[in-house]
């Protein structure tokens, strides 16, 4: 009783426009193959709520999953809607925790974690949300791990289901102030996990420029064997993705004014943070 009290049987939207980088390897995934591979059950949802949500008291929801492969942590998509009852603001952080002795998710093994704050309507479906791994967490294969969804505290989303019942995962679930429920095998919520990415050990150098409005990026990566993959550079007022080619990944921006901060961010590597000035 207490799942269905928790589980929303309404329909859902999501968010976020997901493009697969090149040599990738995706170590989970239950999304369906309808729309293009990114299909759910956009009919049904796990709850994940703020305390402040009147009759929820601030669920959240952790899925345990185990990699197939090893690797650093590059994408995660999730199927996430909104439940429009009210015009409060929503926001869900989603946790990535090592599970080093098969109890619930804890704080204290977090690798990396991930804000969303734009949800579609649960009235149709949408492309599922898209979080960048930073090129920090290293997921190693046999070893299980947490997908921890936990709601803002106006928050009333729903974490939507995959096409197939029959796919479970271990699930547990807790409200505000109250333990976490018994671990338990549940319809497990949709989700994609992809590592592989460049690391900033392998990044020898990253130079930044922009003159008369054009940004310039180059980086210099230690080998050819991240051929292919792609890079995230943030320039405060937007980003953009480089492929590497061989050892080099080459981009520029057109149109851009005034001094910002360049980060490549993907890997986040603070070191290679250049300031410059667009003129």
């Amino acid at each position: 009783m207490y799942r269905a009290t928790l589980t929303l049987a309404v329909l859902g939207g999501l968010v976020a426009p997901s493009p697969t980088a090149p040599a990738q390897t995706t170590i989970y995934n239950n999304f369906g193959p309808g729309h293009e591979g990114w299909d759910y059950n956009w009919g049904l949802g796990w709850t994940v709520a703020g305390p402040d949500v009147p009759n929820q008291y601030g669920v959240e929801q952790a899925f345990r999953f185990t990699p197939s492969e090893g690797g650093v942590v590059s994408d995660i998509w999730v199927a996430m809607w909104y439940v429009p009852l009210d015009q409060l603001p929503d926001e869900v952080t989603v946790r990535l925790p090592a599970d080093p002795d098969g109890g619930p998710p804890n704080p204290e093994n977090v690798l990396e974690d991930w804000v969303i704050t734009e949800f579609e309507s649960w009235d149709h479906w949408s492309p599922p949300h898209h979080l960048a791994g930073s090129g920090r967490s290293r997921l190693e294969a046999g070893k299980s791990y947490w997908l921890w969804a936990v709601g803002g505290q106006t928050t009333r989303c729903g974490w939507c289901m995959n096409v197939d019942p029959r796919v479970l995962l271990p699930h547990t679930l807790r409200r505000e102030g109250e333990n976490w429920l018994p671990i338990a095998n549940e319809t497990a919520s949709a989700v994609r996990i992809d590592v592989g990415g460049v690391t900033c050990d392998a990044v020898r150098k990253a130079r930044f420029t922009c003159r008369s409005g054009k940004l310039k990026m180059k980086v210099k990566l230690k080998t050819d064997e991240f051929d292919g993959q792609t890079l995230t550079i943030d320039y405060e007022t937007g980003s953009t993705r480089l492929v590497v080619s061989g050892r080099t990944a080459r981009g520029k921006v057109k149109r851009l004014s005034g001094p910002r901060l360049v980060r490549l961010t993907a890997p986040s590597c603070p070191q290679f943070d250049t300031r410059v000035d667009c003129g």
